[in-house]
């Protein structure tokens, strides 16, 4: 209200003519401050504001200390990134190895940044078998009850200190995660092991997951994969691969997935806003088809890259195309915002990385920082929304 106040005030004293008074006056800013007070109580607040929590970020590379610094200065609430099984349990039922994402989630907590992992199993396949279920439900179980509200990560034992507080050796308040996301991208068939490949099989597995974090944290939430878009909606990337609506479609064909998942999920990727905006419609209007429209969505991953553009499919725009395409798609987005139910706007991604990660064609320029950290244009846009600096 404050930012709007002094706003409109320059505004004023940039375009109001008053003859015969001169502006050094002393009477003029009272009367200015008087004219603004009256626009802002005769006009709302604007329809595109966005709110608190609102914008997250998606880890592409090590992020360390410095970037959760920074994060924090540019507002970002949320930072999205995989705990990939065999990372953490080499072999099925071996220890468990949490060092690595201890450093993750310690670093983000210490500046009051909320972490959103993506569990998933890289190539491990999670099949029928009553081993690879119960194999699967320790790792998810380990995992909620270690970073949940009162978890492991943040219990102290006096006189020795939390986990949380040896790692990030400050005495900043626990960020117990309070959402898990469940596997990446599963309508693209190169993100799943063969016996996984099907709808009604990621299906089965979302259930499976939903009943096991529930039980180990009542009040967390389970996340829906994200669902990818591509540069062209008509033309699929691969064998197999399913846009997000038909994706949708054939999920809720699963019984009982509906009651599986706190927050739908979508990673809306496309060359223009137009396609953007067609995978994030399309796909709303198969969940109020199926009865499902008081389920949040969560765009979990949207960007493009500052690289040269190689023709119209492209995702990757130039510098100044990637600063454009992030103020028309956040202004888009918070435009459809209630309609859409749309609750969290993760941008992919924070960094460049400094070696080629050979991810996708526009994943190691799509950072709002270069490589060396300065800031590229797009990330003075995205603070505009975020309301950091």
């Amino acid at each position: 209200m404050q930012a709007r106040f002094r706003e409109i005030c320059t505004i004023l004293e940039e375009v109001v003519v008053l003859p015969q008074i001169d502006r050094r006056h002393r009477g003029l800013k009272a009367l200015l401050g008087i004219l603004a007070t009256l626009i802002l109580i005769a006009v709302p607040a604007t329809a595109h504001a966005a709110p608190k929590n609102l914008f997250g970020m998606v880890g592409g590379i090590r992020a360390d200390e410095a970037d959760f610094r920074q994060m924090k200065t540019a507002n970002v609430t949320v930072y999205r990134f995989l705990v990939s099984w065999p990372s953490v349990q080499h072999e099925l039922n071996a220890e468990f190895h949490w060092v690595a994402f201890d450093k993750v989630v310690a670093g983000l907590a210490s500046q009051g940044i909320r972490p959103l992992p993506v569990a998933w199993g890289a190539g491990r396949t999670v099949t029928n078998s009553k081993k690879h279920k119960a194999a699967w439900k320790s790792f998810l179980r380990t995992l909620v009850n270690r970073y949940k509200k009162g978890g492991v990560f943040w219990k102290s034992n006096p006189p020795a200190p939390s986990l949380y507080h040896t790692y990030c050796r400050c005495d900043a308040d626990p960020t117990p995660i309070n959402a898990w996301q469940i596997w990446n991208e599963p309508n693209l068939p190169k993100y799943l092991p063969k016996q996984m490949r099907t709808p009604r099989t990621y299906g089965k597995l979302l259930k499976l997951s939903h009943k096991t974090i529930k039980k180990a944290d009542p009040k967390s939430k389970t996340v829906l994969a994200g669902l990818a878009g591509y540069s062209t909606i008509r033309k699929h990337p691969s064998p197999g691969s399913l846009t997000p609506w038909k994706y949708m479609k054939k999920l809720y064909k699963v019984k009982g997935v509906k009651g599986a998942f706190d927050a739908a999920a979508i990673d809306p990727y496309g060359p223009t806003i137009k396609i953007v905006r067609e995978l994030i419609g399309r796909t709303r209007k198969q969940m109020v088809k199926h009865h499902d429209r008081k389920t949040p969505m969560w765009i979990t991953e949207l960007g493009w890259g500052s690289a040269k553009s190689e023709g119209k499919r492209s995702l990757n725009k130039g510098e100044k195309g990637q600063k454009r395409l992030l103020k028309k798609s956040f202004k888009s987005l918070l435009h459809e915002r209630r309609e859409w139910k749309i609750k969290k706007i993760f941008w992919y991604t924070w960094r460049d990385p400094r070696t080629s990660q050979n991810i996708c064609s526009f994943c190691d320029t799509a950072g709002l920082l270069r490589s060396d950290r300065t800031h590229k244009p797009a990330y003075n846009a995205f603070v505009r929304f975020s309301g950091g600096s």
